[in-house]
C-alpha cells in the first residue's frame, strides 16, 4: 500500500499499524471514503453479490470506466523481476519471494512446511511458472485429505498438473525487465 500510494493515483489507506496477537495477525488502517461498488450496483432484494436488474447504463459505464481506471493505473508500474516488494534503502524494489494463494493453502491447509517454500525472487517468467507447477504437485503430496475424491480424481489431477508443468517449459525464456503489478 505504501507503494501504491506514492507511485500511483489509487486512493489507498495508510496503515497505522499491525502486528500480531492471540487471534492471528491484525492491520490498522485509515479509512478511505467512498461508497462499496456492491451498495451502488448490487440487487437490493438479495443478499449475494448480484448485478442490479434495474441498473442504469450511464451508472454500470461509470462503474466499469472507474475500475478501468484503477486497473490502467496498477499496470503503470513495471518490476525487473518477479517476486514482492519491499522498501530498501530508500527504494521500492522487488526483494522476497512471490506469494500465491496456492503457496498460503498449501501451508494453512495442506500440511506443507513454511521453510520449504522457495525464498528468491524469479528473473523469468518461465522460472516463476515452473515454480507454480511444482507448487501443484506439493499439493498432491503434502495435502493427504481432502486433496482427492477417489482414484480418477486423482488421476485427472496429476494430469492436469502434469500438462501445466509442460505448458511451463514451454514458456518463452527471454528474459524481460518489465514485469507488472499483480
Amino acid at each position: 500500500m505504501g507503494f501504491l500510494a506514492r507511485r500511483t493515483r489509487v486512493p489507498v489507506p495508510t496503515v497505522l499499524g499491525a502486528g500480531m496477537w492471540g487471534c492471528g495477525s491484525y492491520i490498522v488502517t485509515t479509512f478511505v471514503q467512498g461508497t462499496l461498488l456492491s451498495k451502488c450496483l448490487g440487487d437490493p432484494a438479495i443478499q449475494s453479490p448480484n448485478l442490479n436488474p434495474s441498473i442504469s447504463d450511464s451508472d454500470l459505464e461509470q462503474a466499469y470506466r472507474g475500475m478501468a481506471t484503477v486497473m490502467l493505473e496498477l499496470s503503470k508500474p513495471t518490476f525487473p523481476s518477479i517476486g514482492a516488494l519491499g522498501w530498501e534503502s530508500g527504494v521500492w524494489k522487488v526483494t522476497k519471494r512471490a506469494l500465491t494463494l496456492n503457496m498460503n493453502e498449501l501451508v494453512r491447509v495442506g500440511n506443507f512446511p513454511p521453510s520449504k517454500l522457495v525464498e528468491r525472487c524469479f528473473q523469468t517468467a518461465t522460472e516463476y511458472f515452473q515454480e507454480l507447477a511444482t507448487q501443484q504437485f506439493l499439493h498432491l503430496k503434502y495435502q493427504c485429505n481432502d486433496a482427492v475424491e477417489d482414484e480418477n480424481d486423482c488421476r485427472k489431477k496429476y494430469i492436469a498438473r502434469c500438462l501445466f508443468r509442460q505448458i511451463a517449459r514451454r514458456i518463452s525464456t527471454e528474459p524481460t525487465s518489465k514485469f507488472h503489478l499483480y
